[in-house]
């Protein structure tokens, strides 16, 4: 019974993302457009809480970011921090990237930047490169170079441009007499 509720859970979830998708290429400034969007948005919301509920990674990541972005639903850290951490427990990465941002800046959870760091070092390992970007930056502020440095070469390894720049930066600055 609950694999075929996960089936048909992952099916509805297809049709509405198909549904959403053409709704946002054809948007202007008409309210019915804007209206059909955003029972889109709480539709699709819907149906990742309920596919969240069953243990599904990537439904809770995704309605972890709806909250954290304040997409389809009001913007509300506190309730985007229970399903960024069941999927950052079950492996996916993107949501430990959006966990730790929280815990970086005590956004619906107590402070923590060692929880933070600890949850960009998991996704920076995994090739998050916005989480080695991210490390490299809080690294920056507590002016250890050296482990910037490390971090920035991580995210510019995984293609992250503005990593890339950073660390030509830090390589200029280091080399002036």
């Amino acid at each position: 019974m609950k694999l075929t509720t996960i089936l048909h859970l992952l099916l509805l979830l297809a049709m509405f993302s198909i549904e959403l998708v053409s709704a946002q290429a054809n948007i202007s400034e008409d309210s019915e457009l804007n209206n059909e969007l955003n029972y889109l948005k709480a539709e699709a919301m819907t149906m990742h809480l309920q596919a969240c509920e069953l243990g599904q990674a990537k439904s809770c990541m995704i309605v972890g970011s709806m909250y954290f972005k304040g997409e389809g639903v009001q913007q509300n850290f506190a309730k985007a921090v229970f399903p960024l951490t069941r999927a950052c427990n079950q492996g996916e990465i993107r949501g430990c990237t959006l966990l730790a941002k929280l815990y970086e800046r005590g956004d619906g959870v107590a402070q923590d930047f060692i929880k933070a760091i600890q949850l960009y070092q998991k996704s920076c390992h995994a090739g998050d490169s916005m989480s080695c970007r991210e490390l490299a930056q809080l690294y920056e502020k507590q002016q250890n170079v050296a482990k910037a440095i490390e971090f920035y070469q991580q995210g510019c390894n995984a293609d992250d441009h503005f990593s890339c720049q950073q660390l030509l930066q830090n390589y200029r600055f280091s080399a002036e007499p």
